[in-house]
C-alpha cells in the first residue's frame, strides 16, 4: 500500500467542513469525517447551514459533509481552518471527492507561515467527482505578495468557490480528503474554462475603470464646457450618476494613483508629490523624507483586492508608481500593456517611448491604441469578471493632438469662449471618441448591463501650462498643483444599468479613496485595516447619503505653497505651512474662493484648523521643516529629484 501522510481532517470551500478524528501518521485518510462531531471547527465567510449526510462517493465512508450557504454571498464563498504546523514535506499528490450544484471557479490553497501556494480546479456540477492533483499543480497565487507555502509547515488549508455566484441557497458535499507521498494518476480537472453561464446578470459585475490625466472638472460638456465637445461622456453621465463634488485625493497625479490603489489618503502613505519630484533647494521649507520612489510592493492594492475575489486583472497605460520591479504586473494585474513608468508619453503620436509593449504604426495615435488594446481584452473569451483598470495619458502634457481636430476647434474658437486651446480641445476630442468606442464594444458585446464603469480624473486641469493656456478651470480657483477647488475637484461618472439609476445627479463629497472600499463592499470581502476610504454602493445604488464629516488634503512640497485643507459641509480652510495666513471659503455661496471668511467667521476657523491638525496627527502625515538654504532670491529655482542627485553626487 502507498504509504499516506495525515494531517487534521479539515478542509473548507464554498462550505465549511472540519475535523473528523485525528488520523494516524500511517493511515492514507486526512480528512474522512467518520468521528463522533464530523462538522467541529469549521469556519466559512459567510452564514451557512453544515450537517454530515450520508451521501457519499464511491468507495467512501458511512458519512459525508455537506454545507447550504446561508446567507447572501454574490461573488464568492469559501472558509478555512488553521492548525498545529505540519510537515508535508514528502508529500506527492492530493485528491478527494467533490459534490457540488455550484458551477464556479475554485481554489484550494495550502498555507504557511508567510505563504500561500493555490490549485485552481473545477467540479462538474451535480456528481461526485475526485480531483486529483501532484503537489506540481499548486502555485504561488498572483495576488500574493508572500513567498510559495512551506510544505515543511502547512497551518492551514482553504478552499474558495469565485468569480461566478451569487452562491445563496448552493450547496457543496466534501468526503476522503488525503495526501499521498506518490502520485497516482495525472491531474484531473485542473481549472478547466467554464462556458458562459446563461443568465450572466447573475455573475459578479464587470468593472471598467477609467481613470484621465489633468482632465479639469469643467473640461467636459456635462461639467460646463462650451468650447470642448464631448458627447459620448455627456451620453455615460445621462446613464449613469454624476458626482458635482467628486475629489481627487491630491493635487498631482501619483498620490492621487497610490491612493486610489490602495484605499489610503496620500498623507498615510507618505505618497505625496508626483515620482519622483522636484526638489526646490532654496524655498523656506524643506520637504521630510517622503517616499519618492514607488509604491511599496507590501502594500494590498486594488489589484489585489479583484484578484482575490476572482476577477481576471488588466492594467493599460500610466502607471507613474515605480520602476519595472514595481509596475502593475507586480502589484496584482494579470495583464499589462502600454505601462509607462514616468508622468507622460514623451508624445502622442508614434513611436512612444514610454509606454512598454505599445506597438504602432507612423501617424497612431496613442489614445487611439490604448483603447484597441483594450478592446481586444474585451473580445477575448472569459471564464471570470474582469476588472480592467485603463489609464490613460489624455490630457496631459505635451499638448498634442490630430491636425484634423484642431482645425476643427481653431475655426470654432470664440471671443467669450474661457477655454481657448485649440490642441488642447483636440485631445479631450480623442478621449471622448475613445470612451465612445468603449462603450460601443460593451454594448457590442452585450455586457454593457453587467459592467460597472467609472470614470475619474487624477487631479484638476492644467491651468498653468502652454500658450494659449492649456485649459481653465473656472469657475474653480486655479488648477493643478495648487491648493484651491481647481487643483482637487475634478470631474467623476459612474454606471451601471439596473443598478445605478440613471441621469441621475449627486453633491455628496467624494474622494478617490472611495474606490477602494466601493469595490470591496461590491465583492463582498471585508474591510481592510487603516483604509481611509468610504463605500459609496449606499450612494451608487440608493441615493441613500454618505454621512460624511469632512475630507482632508495635505501636501508638503515647493512646488506649490505647502498647504493643508478640510472641506468640512459648506466651508473649506486652507492652512499654509510657511507662515501665510489660513484662508476659509463657504464654497457653496463662492465656488471660485474670492471671498476670505478668516476674519469674519473666526470660530469656524480656528475649528477646522484644530480638527485638520488632528487628522494630520491621527495619519502620521510628514511635515516640513525649516530650510537652512532657504534664500528669498532664489526661492523659484527647481530641480527634477533625479538633475538634483547627479548634481550632489558631482559635488561629491
Amino acid at each position: 500500500m502507498t504509504r499516506i501522510t495525515a494531517i487534521i481532517g479539515v478542509v473548507s470551500a464554498a462550505f465549511g467542513f472540519a475535523s473528523a478524528s485525528l488520523a494516524q501518521p500511517d493511515l492514507e485518510v486526512i480528512a474522512d469525517f467518520e468521528g463522533t462531531n464530523p462538522i467541529a471547527g469549521n469556519q466559512t465567510t459567510h452564514q451557512s447551514i453544515v450537517t454530515a449526510i450520508d451521501d457519499v462517493p464511491p468507495g467512501g465512508g458511512r458519512v459525508a459533509v455537506k454545507t447550504v450557504v446561508d446567507s447572501a454571498a454574490p461573488q464568492y464563498f469559501g472558509s478555512g481552518f488553521s492548525f498545529t504546523p505540519r510537515d508535508l514535506s514528502k508529500a506527492a499528490e492530493v485528491r478527494f471527492w467533490i459534490k457540488t450544484d455550484i458551477r464556479s471557479s475554485f481554489n484550494l490553497q495550502i498555507h504557511s507561515d508567510g505563504g500561500v501556494s493555490v490549485l485552481p480546479f473545477q467540479p462538474e456540477p451535480g456528481k461526485w467527482e475526485q480531483i486529483t492533483a501532484p503537489i506540481s499543480s499548486f502555485a504561488k497565487p498572483s495576488w500574493t505578495k508572500g513567498n510559495a507555502a512551506d510544505w515543511k509547515r502547512i497551518i492551514k488549508w482553504q478552499v474558495t468557490a469565485h468569480g461566478s455566484g451569487p452562491y445563496d441557497g448552493k450547496y457543496i458535499i466534501l468526503d476522503q480528503l488525503v495526501c499521498s507521498d506518490q502520485t497516482t494518476a495525472p491531474a484531473k480537472r485542473i481549472a478547466p474554462a467554464l462556458s458562459p453561464r446563461p443568465n450572466a446578470r447573475d455573475e459578479a459585475p464587470n468593472v471598467l475603470f477609467i481613470l484621465t490625466d489633468d482632465l479639469g472638472w469643467r473640461d467636459l460638456g456635462c461639467y460646463g464646457s462650451d468650447f470642448y465637445q464631448t458627447p459620448n461622456i455627456d451620453h455615460l453621465a445621462a446613464q449613469g450618476m454624476r458626482f458635482t463634488d467628486a475629489y481627487a485625493a491630491a493635487t498631482v497625479c501619483s498620490p492621487t494613483r497610490a491612493a486610489i490603489l490602495t484605499g489610503k489618503t496620500p498623507a498615510r502613505l507618505h505618497i505625496t508629490d508626483f515620482l519622483s519630484g522636484i526638489i526646490f533647494p532654496h524655498v523656506a521649507l524643506q520637504t521630510p523624507d517622503w517616499k519618492r520612489h514607488q509604491l511599496p510592493l507590501e502594500e494590498f492594492t486594488l489589484g489585489e483586492l479583484m484578484q482575490q475575489a476572482g476577477y481576471e486583472t488588466f492594467f493599460f497605460g500610466k502607471w507613474h508608481l515605480g520602476g519595472e520591479e514595481y509596475f502593475p504586473d507586480k502589484q496584482g494585474f494579470d495583464h499589462t500593456m502600454g505601462v509607462a513608468r514616468w508622468g507622460w508619453p514623451g508624445t502622442y503620436f508614434y513611436p512612444w517611448p514610454q509606454a512598454r509593449g505599445l506597438t504602432g504604426k507612423k501617424g497612431d495615435y496613442l489614445t487611439d491604441r490604448l483603447t484597441d488594446e483594450v478592446i481586444s481584452s474585451l473580445q477575448r473569451k472569459h471564464d471570470r469578471p474582469f476588472f480592467t483598470f485603463l489609464s490613460y495619458f489624455t490630457p496631459h502634457r505635451p499638448t498634442m493632438g490630430k491636425e484634423e481636430d484642431i482645425k476643427k476647434y481653431e475655426a470654432k474658437l470664440r471671443p467669450e469662449h474661457i477655454q481657448r486651446n485649440p490642441t488642447n480641445a483636440a485631445m479631450i476630442h480623442s478621449l471622448d471618441e475613445n470612451v465612445g468606442r468603449l462603450m460601443k464594444s460593451l454594448d457590442k458585446l452585450k455586457i454593457a448591463e453587467d459592467t460597472l464603469v467609472i470614470f475619474a480624473s487624477d487631479n484638476g486641469g492644467n491651468h498653468y501650462a502652454d500658450v494659449p493656456q492649456k485649459t481653465s478651470n473656472s469657475p474653480l480657483r486655479d488648477g493643478k498643483g495648487a491648493a484651491y477647488e481647481g487643483a482637487y475637484r475634478v470631474p467623476l461618472i459612474v454606471r451601471w444599468p439596473g443598478s445605478i439609476k440613471a441621469g441621475t445627479e449627486t453633491a455628496e463629497p467624494v474622494n478617490s479613496i472611495d474606490f477602494f472600499p466601493t469595490l470591496q463592499a461590491l465583492t463582498e470581502q471585508e474591510r481592510t485595516p487603516d483604509i481611509d476610504g468610504i463605500n459609496l454602493l449606499p450612494l451608487l445604488l440608493k441615493q441613500q447619503p454618505l454621512g460624511r464629516e469632512a475630507l482632508h488634503w495635505h501636501y508638503h512640497h515647493g512646488g506649490a505653497s505647502p498647504h493643508g485643507v478640510i472641506r468640512k459641509g459648506r466651508y473649506r480652510l486652507v492652512e499654509h505651512f510657511d507662515g501665510t495666513p489660513a484662508e476659509l471659503y463657504d464654497i457653496e455661496d463662492d465656488l471660485g474662493e474670492a471671498v476670505n471668511l478668516i476674519n469674519t467667521e473666526p470660530e469656524v476657523a480656528e475649528q477646522l484648523l484644530a480638527e485638520l491638525r488632528g487628522w494630520r496627527k491621527k495619519v502620521g502625515a510628514q511635515m516640513p521643516t525649516i530650510n537652512p538654504n532657504y534664500d528669498p532670491d532664489r526661492v523659484h529655482e527647481s530641480l527634477f529629484y533625479h538633475q538634483w542627485l547627479e548634481q550632489q553626487q558631482d559635488r561629491q
